[in-house]
């Protein structure tokens, strides 16, 4: 459960960074959301990591934002 902690972690700390791109933080306030939802583990994660894997590919995605999302993707693969 830890690594699920701290990985939403790092997603509100993306999520309330003005320098992320709006359209971008709220995509990452609905990857909080699925893993803070109630459904179980195995399919909040899989969730989560499908919208990981689309953020990534977005075009208004900035390099050192890429790598954050790869390193929470890396924790939750792990969990």
């Amino acid at each position: 459960m830890a690594k699920l902690e701290q990985a939403i972690d790092v997603l509100c700390d993306l999520a309330d960074d003005p320098c992320v791109p709006r359209t971008v933080r709220e995509h990452i306030s609905r990857v909080i959301g699925i893993l803070k939802s109630s459904v179980e583990m195995s399919l909040r994660i899989s969730r989560a990591l499908g919208e990981l894997e689309e953020l990534a590919e977005h075009e208004h995605v900035q390099s050192d934002t890429r790598m954050q999302l790869f390193s929470v993707a890396t924790l939750l693969e792990n969990e």
